[in-house]
């Protein structure tokens, strides 16, 4: 009960730390951006969207005046989504990041490694795509009891309560791996959270989980960890080839895996588990300039393609694939973007303590058994819901505090037998 006072008493505090009319104000604004971003997007026309992405950065800087910051005014906007985590925090984890990553990509320019993806970019049924996902989520303990598997325009998980969670994909041509199956994963990891929440804390706000990052930590490690594992694609091979004779029947599981965790020629279309958290952190940066006024929502445009071409070494085909992809600026959610990231380290750093208690987990879920992983998951992290704030519960499960190296290390090491690097 403290607790939940507690949590309540904090919500209470932020909200009351806004006056009335500036709540009013921006969710105003909010509705008229979206819009206006989705007619800049269908006439790609950025110059329609510009004042109304200034408004929101002005009005997101009132707000940040209003609940009060002692270092940068972005730390109350990504204390929003994520408590704990500020623009110190991400600075270092980026920095980190950064640093693996230009290093890993270069070195990958550099191998003499080709890796057939040709299979990933072909057509494919939409109905056996869904039936390879159905078949995917009974094996690894999807609660259809609890839940059930649709399609839509957008991934996303609904959670009416623990024992309602929907999961909805996504079918696009050409995107193999990423719709429906990556989607799937991904959305399979935010419902067992939600589902696997205490029952006591059922009907409370201490459910479902609302932390960004965390729910992202569980929805990467189910898509990026597990679902890009050799191991998982070890128990679904058979199932992939059986739906799919003719498509993929000449490929090893070898290929399959390789393809599926291969370095992406185009990361505004299809992002890979490195470019990820560079297109992640361009997008921090770029939210930090304008939150900070260092530059204006005019300048976005031509920041966004210096950005991408100094760290990814492309320039965005078009405005639609750089400025106007993501609706999260037109919803007002600046802050946001990092937390995607967090996601990825926590994802890391939570699967090397698994690793820890359950030496052997891979090697189970080669052979198709995931029940140890979701007992792990269950009772250190999922049932606790928002009983300790994110930070405690990192200390709670790896016992430290949020560590970038982690994730670093995963991805050195993954991509260095992918790639042979020296």
């Amino acid at each position: 009960d403290q607790i939940l006072v507690h949590e309540r008493s904090v919500a209470h505090r932020e909200y009351r730390a806004v006056p009335l009319q500036l709540h009013e104000q921006f969710g105003k604004l909010v509705g008229e951006s979206r819009d206006i971003w989705m007619q800049a997007r269908q006439t790609s026309n950025f110059s329609i969207f510009e004042p109304y992405l200034q408004s929101l950065v002005n009005i997101n800087i009132e707000i940040a005046n209003c609940l009060g910051y002692t270092e940068s005014p972005l730390d109350p906007l990504i204390g929003k989504y994520e408590p704990g985590i500020t623009v110190k925090k991400c600075d270092d984890m980026f920095k980190t990041l950064r640093n693996v990553a230009t290093n890993l990509l270069q070195r990958i320019n550099e191998s003499n490694v080709t890796i057939n993806t040709d299979f990933m970019k072909k057509s494919y049924s939409k109905v056996k795509g869904l039936e390879l996902c159905h078949r995917i989520l009974h094996r690894i303990g999807y609660d259809y009891e609890s839940g059930r598997l649709d399609t839509s325009v957008h991934p996303c998980t609904f959670t009416m309560n623990q024992h309602d969670v929907r999961i909805l994909t996504t079918h696009k041509e050409g995107e193999f791996w990423t719709f429906p199956i990556g989607a799937m994963l991904h959305e399979f990891g935010h419902a067992a959270y939600d589902m696997n929440v205490d029952s006591e804390l059922l009907n409370t706000t201490l459910s479902p989980v609302r932390y960004a990052a965390l729910q992202e930590s569980q929805a990467k490690f189910w898509e990026m960890i597990i679902g890009r594992s050799y191991e998982f694609w070890q128990c679904n091979y058979d199932d992939l080839i059986d739906i799919f004779p003719s498509e993929l029947a000449h490929l090893s599981l070898s290929d399959i895996y390789k393809g599926i965790c291969s370095i992406s020629p185009n990361p505004s279309t299809r992002t890979d588990d490195i470019t990820n958290n560079l297109t992640n952190m361009i997008r921090y940066e770029m939210e930090k300039a304008l939150i900070h006024r260092n530059i204006k929502a005019r300048d976005i445009p031509l920041t966004w393609g210096e950005l991408t071409n100094k760290y990814l070494g492309v320039i965005p085909k078009n405005i639609v694939e750089s400025v106007l992809k993501d609706p999260h600026w037109a919803s007002g959610m600046f802050g946001y973007f990092p937390t995607y990231t967090v996601g990825n380290v926590y994802a890391a750093q939570f699967y090397y303590a698994m690793i820890h208690d359950i030496p052997d987990a891979m090697l189970q879920i080669s052979r198709g058994n995931f029940f140890s992983i979701h007992d792990w998951l269950r009772n250190r992290i999922h049932r606790h819901g928002m009983i300790m704030q994110p930070n405690e519960l990192i200390e709670f499960v790896t016992g430290e505090c949020m560590n970038t190296n982690y994730l670093a290390v995963y991805l050195a090491e993954k991509y260095r037998d992918l790639y042979n690097l020296k």
